[in-house]
């Protein structure tokens, strides 16, 4: 009795059967059927609306013993995922944290990692060396020299055991536009205009029956040449119940620049700004210390 074959269906005469050319003939066409298959196979090649699955699903679905038509399937997935990430992440414009960044994007980002390092380093080093610091300086000639111009304040800690410590005292302080001021752990403020003068004691203690207030930015922006003036009533801190203020400290980091606060029956401040720059325009912020003294 005759049999078939498992995989494609050619059927095999048992010994006792007669020949049947119709029967060689089928398996024949059986045989081309399957060669033209392997020939010009049938598979989903994504051109229409089915979805592409991802590339990485798709490459884990290649597996041995798998039929042509799906190995090619996931054969295009693949390829098709992998050109698309080219495109979508090189532009930054995917959320997809599960695609790969291409080596483009890559390196265009480790650039600009780089770069801003490098600028934190700048940044860092001149916070270090120029802006802020313990002092080491064991004379105010020394200090002062670290204002290199009038455009760049810096803030600095002066320790009890150095011979320029005001007081004999701990102090923090900051020196802008030629003048350092200090105040020390005792309360007391101190500046210095010529350091062949030493630190002058100011009028004024901060400590026990003073309060200081952290600066304030009361204008930021564009003084044309000349004269400006403008209400600042709601830039200054209020004054704290109990205490009165008995002066108003102006800085800003720009050279040509001057300022002077105006108080009008205590209820309006109005800021002046001259700029005496000869033809700019000059952008800065005018920042304001409040000193305030309790009531007796």
């Amino acid at each position: 009795m005759a049999t078939s074959t498992e995989n494609y269906n050619f059927k095999k005469p048992d010994e006792s059967d007669f020949y049947d050319i119709a029967d060689e003939n089928k398996n024949w066409d059986l045989a081309d059927e399957a060669l033209k298959n392997l020939d010009t196979p049938t598979f989903e090649d994504y051109t229409g609306s089915t979805a592409v699955p991802a590339a990485t699903d798709a490459i884990n679905q290649m597996k041995s013993k798998r039929k042509l038509g799906a190995l090619l399937s996931n054969i295009k997935a693949a390829f098709k995922g992998a050109c698309l990430i080219g495109h979508i992440v090189n532009n930054c414009v995917t959320d997809n944290a599960g695609l790969p960044l291409s080596a483009a994007q890559g390196k265009a980002l480790m650039d600009k990692y780089t770069q801003l390092y490098s600028d934190s380093q700048t940044i860092a080093n001149n916070l270090s060396d120029g802006l802020y610091g313990t002092t080491q300086d064991i004379t105010l000639d020394q200090l002062m020299k670290h204002m290199s111009d009038w455009n760049h304040p810096f803030i600095f800690d002066i320790g009890y055991t150095l011979p320029i410590a005001p007081d004999k005292n701990n102090a923090i302080g900051i020196g802008e536009r030629g003048m350092l001021h200090a105040f020390s752990y005792s309360g007391k403020h101190f500046y210095c205009i010529d350091s062949s003068k030493g630190w002058q004691e100011s009028p004024y203690a901060l400590k026990s029956n003073y309060l200081t207030k952290n600066d304030t930015v009361i204008a930021s922006q564009s003084f044309a040449v000349g004269l400006t003036t403008f209400e600042v009533t709601d830039k200054i801190p209020v004054v704290p119940d109990g205490y009165e203020r008995v002066s108003s400290i102006l800085y800003t980091t720009q050279n040509y620049l001057f300022a002077q606060l105006a108080f009008v029956d205590n209820d309006k401040v109005f800021l002046t700004v001259n700029n005496c720059h000869p033809s700019l325009s000059i952008n800065s912020e005018i920042r304001c210390v409040q000193l305030y003294k309790q009531k007796n």
